[in-house]
């Protein structure tokens, strides 16, 4: 780990511990709720620049689709809306160069000015909904976004919208997934 890493994972701890964030290497996790934050410093390859990328888990949304309990720690992969700091920032993926000194103050000031707001604004289903949505996930055809919507959808009350998702996502769907598709149209009682 370089220099400037530590540096960037020192200072950002001062800033997240305090709004209840613990750290397992490089990422970050608090509980807000039935919610799981998740901050992750990502350096490039070559590790010459580094980037943020940020997410909330859903656990519920997380045990339809997979099976079983969100990892612990939880993995910005593994979390239910996802994003990078760029995003967050303007319309663009941002990556800071390691070798500049002021890398590390850059990375936590758009932690602490765009990240935490997200996340507290994400501390809902509705939320969660409308960030999915916007991101239009049904197109994209990979199925765990989807399925996501689709148990948010139905934890609010919309079944039909909820199976409507799956029904599409099942008739689509080929290899593994069809079958855990399928589990998951049958555990919310759509079929």
């Amino acid at each position: 780990m370089s220099k400037s890493t530590t540096a960037i994972i020192s200072q950002l701890h001062e800033v997240l511990a305090p709004h209840g964030f613990w750290r397992h290497k490089h990422t970050w996790n608090r509980t807000s709720g039935s919610f799981i934050d998740v901050i992750d410093i990502q350096v490039g390859q070559g590790g010459r620049w580094v980037t943020a990328n940020v997410g909330v888990t859903d656990p519920n949304a997380y045990r339809h689709c997979w099976g079983g309990d969100p990892p612990s720690p939880t993995d910005e992969p593994s979390c239910t809306v996802r994003t990078r700091i760029g995003y967050l920032m303007g319309d663009t993926d941002v990556w800071w160069p390691l070798n500049d000194p002021q890398t590390p103050e850059a990375v936590v000031q758009a932690v602490a000015a765009r990240v935490l707001p997200f996340l507290e604004r994400m501390h809902s289903k509705e939320a969660l909904v409308a960030f999915l949505t916007k991101k239009t996930v049904w197109r994209w055809k990979y199925p765990p976004p989807i399925i996501y919507l689709a148990v948010l959808k139905h934890d609010l009350g919309d079944p039909a919208g909820a199976c409507a998702l799956l029904n599409d996502l099942y008739e689509t769907t080929q290899g593994p997934w069809h079958p855990a598709v399928g589990e998951v149209l049958t555990s919310l009682g759509c079929r």
